[in-house]
């Protein structure tokens, strides 16, 4: 079934570090046979019981009311949101809380499992794989493998925070760009150019030579997604964090520019 083919995706991820197996997948997969077990002992009886009645009480016929087919699972929005927690399917709407951080104007998408409230109502739980996102233009503050981390990076972005051990880059935040092809090549400012704006890889990058500040764009002086996470498939720009000039391509090649249009992505 589709929750089986899940459960064996997750033990996949989580099953090599004993402490994730056992703190994070251990009760999803507790979740998940509570679900299946409901479906095989409740359902599985209820289609035998079925089966079982006379043809004539099944099709209702000799003035027998038809008997009611076996509904199927899931049936009640709770157990919907159930099957979609167990799925990495959930959606919970701001304010949402993760762990024991409660965050306003931010929404959850991802893994949840079933908990039981202090009230004593069956709610849905943020956990494993997920991420919290602005309900103002759906931009993304933080994702995470486990509901902690998550938890963790999302309180550090929206308190502005540095330093806590972040497993994203954020806009704004400062990077050096090594090269793919060859180890310990940095993407550096041409110093011996530098009236010129050339670029060059290098075997050494610092702070004042090599820091590149990721933007979103070039037009303002101020970054519009900061703190936000960069993610896959952007558009980025790289800004030399010295001499505050982009990286971009013209007609001398690729090399720093004084840019105010979006040309150096």
């Amino acid at each position: 079934s589709e929750l089986v083919a899940a459960r064996d995706i997750q033990r996949a991820l989580y099953e090599e570090d004993a402490k994730d197996r056992v703190e994070i997948f251990q009760p999803y997969n507790t979740a998940i046979d509570t679900v299946i077990d409901s479906l095989q002992n409740q359902k599985a009886e209820e289609c035998l019981a079925y089966r079982r009645l006379p043809f004539a009480s099944i099709v209702g016929s000799n003035g027998h009311k038809a008997a009611l087919v076996p509904e199927e699972y899931p049936k009640s929005e709770l157990e919907f949101n159930i099957v979609d927690g167990l799925l990495g399917k959930t959606y919970l709407p701001s304010p949402v809380t993760v762990g024991s951080t409660t965050f306003d104007g931010i929404y959850y998408k991802g893994f949840a499992i079933p908990t039981v409230d202090e009230d004593g109502e069956i709610t849905l739980q943020p956990w494993m794989e997920g991420e919290l996102c602005r309900d103002s233009d759906d931009s993304l503050v933080a994702t995470a493998m486990s509901s902690d981390e998550l938890e963790k990076e999302a309180y550090a972005v929206v308190n502005g925070i540095k330093n806590i051990g972040f497993t994203f880059v954020r806009y704004n935040d400062s990077v050096f760009v090594q090269s793919n092809a060859m180890d310990s090549r940095w993407l550096v400012p041409d110093i011996l150019n530098s009236k010129h704006g050339s670029v060059i890889t290098d075997n050494f990058a610092s702070d004042k030579q090599g820091s590149w500040i990721i933007r979103s764009d070039t037009s303002a002086d101020t970054e519009l997604n900061d703190k936000a996470c960069v993610k896959y498939g952007d558009k980025v720009f790289l800004q030399d964090e010295n001499s505050k000039k982009f990286l971009g391509v013209d007609a001398c090649g690729i090399r720093l520019l004084n840019l105010n249009l979006n040309q150096g992505d």
